[in-house]
């Protein structure tokens, strides 16, 4: 039933504005997208640890 569907049918019409869907979620620090898969979370885990990991490198050089 879901194939049936459009864009349009997932955006909400209030008086003034337009609301539109978002591809992920965040609800208590987990990213889930619409198929409930946490891809989106992954992705920021690892970026948020390479930045950290890039940072270490920086201060171990300064150090040693």
């Amino acid at each position: 039933m879901l194939e049936k569907l459009t864009d349009s049918d997932f955006m909400l019409h209030t008086s003034t504005t337009m609301v539109h869907p978002v591809k992920s979620i965040c609800d208590f620090g987990i990213y889930l997208n619409s198929e409930l898969m946490m891809k989106t979370h992954i992705s920021k885990v690892v970026s948020s640890c390479y930045h950290q990991l890039c940072r270490i490198c920086q201060v171990c050089r300064l150090i040693g």
